[in-house]
């Protein structure tokens, strides 16, 4: 039935996988492997997630604040953390414009109206 899925990686949930902390020590992550991809897959213009598109930004906004948050979570990744939060500065004031796409869940997760 199902002999061959392509599934997309999600930077966001990543993110969330990278944060979960070792059984072993709260220090380390469980899931090492998660934190690297975070680390090797930031794009250019400083975000997390799909290729850019001009109607996705809030989807790119979540996403790079959720990497921003993982990467803070086990101190790692300055470099990167600097970009995002460039890229969130640079485009926070779209989170508001009405034209651009909203992610499922957006207004829960953001909190906003």
């Amino acid at each position: 039935m199902f002999t061959k899925v392509d599934l997309s990686v999600s930077s966001y949930d990543t993110a969330w996988v990278a944060m979960v902390p070792s059984p072993n020590s709260s220090k380390d992550p469980f899931f090492p492997e998660c934190v690297n991809w975070l680390l090797a897959n930031q794009l250019h213009d400083g975000s997390w997630g799909p290729k850019f598109h001009p109607l996705l930004i809030k989807d790119a906004l979540l996403s790079t604040l959720a990497c921003i948050l993982a990467l803070k979570r086990w101190s790692v990744g300055e470099e990167q953390i600097n970009k995002g939060l460039h890229f969130i500065e640079s485009n926070l004031a779209l989170a508001t414009d009405e034209e651009q796409q909203s992610p499922v869940g957006f207004n829960i997760i953001s909190c906003h109206d």
